[in-house]
């Protein structure tokens, strides 16, 4: 089987929020992401801590910044109230961890099923445009609790479009 390589694009990756549970997850992909930008240090010493339950401490972050939406009843979107809740005033330790998963998200053809991870992770939520004349974006970066891992990519393609 003969395998050709076109050029990828820096839009061709999503990122999903779980509003749901831990056992029973609502993934909640991200609207109009940007700068989608994961980073990763391997683990090169076993530094495992009675906190991480004995895991190696794998160190990743996530960043990107997302477009605001407002609904007609002044909430954002689902997914910026979930990053809004937790990192809210009085929401500290386990409440504080969200779960999350990133993506591969060709804009055509397969998606790389070796490019999808889902962890858990802290939130730090920033408001992005501060200009007058820009719309509305968060700067979210999430620093990781625990190891990534690497699960089938969820990808389903884009939806066909109305004829």
């Amino acid at each position: 089987m003969s395998v050709t390589f076109e050029d990828t694009f820096s839009y061709e990756y999503g990122v999903d929020v779980n509003t749901g549970t831990t056992a029973s997850p609502v993934w909640t992909p991200f609207k109009a992401p940007t700068g989608i930008d994961p980073q990763v240090t391997p683990v090169t010493t076993d530094r495992a801590s009675y906190d991480d339950l004995g895991s190696p401490n794998e160190s990743w972050t996530l960043g990107f910044s997302a477009l605001a939406f407002r609904g007609s009843d002044g909430t954002y979107q689902p997914e910026i109230e979930k990053l809004m809740a937790l990192t809210a005033p009085d929401v500290v330790g386990q409440a504080a961890v969200g779960h999350f998963r990133w993506y591969d998200k060709p804009a055509t053809g397969t998606p790389n099923e070796n490019d999808a991870f889902e962890g858990f992770a802290t939130v730090t939520l920033n408001r992005g445009s501060t200009d007058n004349a820009s719309g509305g974006s968060w700067s979210v970066t999430l620093t990781g609790k625990g190891r990534r891992k690497q699960i089938v990519n969820p990808w389903e393609g884009w939806a066909p479009e109305v004829p």
